[in-house]
């Protein structure tokens, strides 16, 4: 979505990647896509590394930041979401944790995502 805005404006001239919401939206399904598409399959081949759970985190505050420039309802969706991210962070960090009990984390994580790609993010504006 981020790609398809920056194309109209380069080579139409259209002003619509001005539109600041419309920006942070596009970012946010990009960033909420790379934890689907990167992170999570990245922790699910190692549980144990730390350094994938770390880019999680910092991931949830990025959204956090572009959930507050969208504004309207999406904040409590976004925010909802953030708070289980890091909750999940949580448990995988959790080395008392089994490394099965981990995986299952990550499976009832997934979920959540696929959720919030097809029905909340696409219309986030009240």
């Amino acid at each position: 979505m981020a790609a398809i805005l920056r194309h109209m404006t380069e080579a139409y001239q259209w002003r619509v990647a001005n539109f600041t919401r419309l920006r942070a939206l596009a970012d946010l399904y990009v960033i909420v896509n790379r934890i689907a598409e990167v992170n999570l399959p990245r922790i699910r081949s190692d549980v144990r590394d730390a350094q994938a759970v770390a880019l999680l985190r910092g991931r949830g505050a990025t959204i956090i930041e572009l959930a507050g420039e969208i504004g309207g309802p999406s904040v409590d969706i976004f925010a909802a979401f953030v708070l289980r991210l890091n909750r999940l962070a949580d448990h995988i960090g959790d080395r008392l944790r089994s490394v099965r009990a981990r995986q299952g984390l990550l499976d009832d994580f997934a979920s959540v995502i696929l959720n919030l790609l097809f029905a909340n993010i696409l219309l986030p504006f009240p």
